[in-house]
Order: structure tokens, then C-alpha cells, then sequence
């Protein structure tokens, strides 16, 4: 938002609360979400789609005000995480990839309907180089079988995308390479060098226990390194805010170009 010198845009949730603060937009993300059900608590992506499209239906947004936006969809492997820890497994795994990319491509489609015309969406970084796989080898090196899969991903999603560009006989979708630029950051071939880039900051002490995990009696279960921004991951599973700031430096020039 800032590149494109917007402000951030607020949360679904604070529409009830702040009635004239939406003009740079609207964040339907919910973490944890994905394209299917990943937990009845949280919408999944066709239900947040849902709520813009009540949106426009209610007047709180003009048509023309989704047709002069700039919509960023991102999909960080969640339907993966949720798949694995039902019973599913990585060996498997590459017959349920298909599924999720065409739900994806369902929901870009319906995005386009409602009259989007510059859609940005998020590739999947490389799942196997994050501190919650390779925590096994102690941080050292990224688990190639999980990378595959996302690799495979990533290739339906393009293939995707080509073909959703091609039949709207112009770019309306931009794919941001986010795995090359994840992979570009850990190698330490990006501006910013990290010393151990696959050890996240934030490490739950003892077993069981992870970031953020707090004791009953209120001890902090977890250590936080001195300087956040010398690490690329903040936790398991998210880049700190220098790790962000270098993948989008990487990928900043596409998004400038389609913009």
C-alpha cells in the first residue's frame, strides 16, 4: 500500500466502528483462512468475497470504486497445513493441489466480476524453508519434498493466470513470484543479509511450546532474539518486518510495471 502510496487499508471487522476511513479500501483477510474451510470460526476466502460483494450490493462501495481498485489476493498455504494435520499426507499431497488452485481461480474470476481490473496474487512461498519445517534439522537446510509441492502449485497457478489474462485480452492479473523472492532472501542474494536466515527470532522454549506461549502464572515460555531485524523470520511460519521488506523489494518492479 505505501509503494502505491495508499494508506493501509483497516480491517472488515472496524466497519461497524469507524464510518469515514475506507476511501484507501478494505482488508478481508483472516488469519488462518484459505480457500476452503480451514476452521468454523474463520470465513473462508468465498466468504470474505461475499462480504465485498454485500458491500456493493448495500452502496457502501460503488462499482466504480472496485473498478479504479488495486485488489491483492494472497493464499499462504493453509488448505496445506489443514490437508496434513487431518490425516493427509506430503506424499499425497500433489492430488489435492489442483483442487485448491481451481477454487483459487473460482474466486479470482468471481473478484474480476464484481469489476476488478488490476488483481495482484500472491504465488506460494516455499512452505519447506520455514522455521516450522526445518526446525527437525535444527534451522540448517529447507525440506525439498514440501517445496516441490509448492512448486507444483506455483506452475497451475501461472498456467492459471496466463489463462485468465488471455481471455480478458489484457493483464488484469499480476502473479507475484513470491517463492523466487522468499528463496532469493534466505539464500542472503538479496540487499539485506541475514545471518541465520531460516532461525526465527521468536523460539518457544521447552517442547510444546512455541511464540507467544505464556505460562499460568504469566512466564513467558519463549525467548525473542535482541534485534528482530537482523532475522528474516519473526516465528514458524511469518517473515519479520525486515524479511517483508526484503521479499517486496524483489518483487516491487513487476508490481510497479502492472501498475
Amino acid at each position: 500500500a505505501k509503494f502505491l502510496r495508499l494508506k493501509s487499508p483497516l480491517g472488515y471487522i472496524w466497519r461497524h466502528y469507524v464510518t469515514n476511513d475506507f476511501s484507501n479500501g478494505m482488508d478481508f483477510a483472516f488469519g488462518g483462512s484459505g480457500v476452503f474451510s480451514t476452521n468454523p470460526n474463520i470465513p473462508n476466502m468465498t466468504l470474505q468475497i461475499g462480504y465485498l460483494q454485500q458491500l456493493i450490493d448495500d452502496s457502501f462501495y460503488a462499482t466504480g470504486d472496485v473498478r479504479s481498485a488495486a485488489v491483492l489476493v494472497t493464499l499462504s498455504g493453509n488448505d496445506y497445513s489443514f490437508y496434513l494435520a487431518n490425516g493427509g499426507s506430503v506424499s499425497e499431497i500433489k492430488n489435492f493441489i489442483p483442487s485448491v488452485v481451481n477454487q483459487l481461480v473460482v474466486n479470482l474470476k468471481r473478484i474480476q466480476r464484481l469489476g476488478a481490473r488490476k488483481i495482484v496474487v500472491g504465488g506460494l512461498q516455499p512452505l519447506g524453508c520455514l522455521p516450522r519445517a526445518t526446525i527437525a534439522n535444527g534451522y540448517k537446510q529447507c525440506i525439498e519434498i514440501d517445496n516441490a509441492a509448492v512448486g507444483y502449485h506455483n506452475l497451475l497457478l501461472s498456467q492459471a493466470v496466463e489463462e485468465l489474462n488471455s481471455a480478458a485480452k489484457g493483464p488484469r492479473f499480476l502473479l507475484l513470484d513470491l517463492y523466487q523472492a522468499f528463496q532469493t532472501a534466505i539464500d542472503n542474494r538479496g540487499e539485506v543479509k541475514f545471518g541465520s536466515p531460516l532461525t526465527p527470532c521468536c523460539i518457544g522454549i521447552g517442547s510444546g511450546n512455541s511464540c507467544g506461549t505464556v505460562a499460568e502464572n504469566g512466564t513467558e515460555l519463549y525467548a525473542v532474539c535482541e534485534d528482530p531485524s537482523a532475522s528474516f523470520f519473526w516465528d514458524n511460519y511469518h517473515p519479520t518486518e525486515s524479511g517483508w521488506k526484503t521479499v517486496f523489494g524483489l518483487v516491487k518492479n513487476s508490481v510497479h510495471q502492472f501498475f
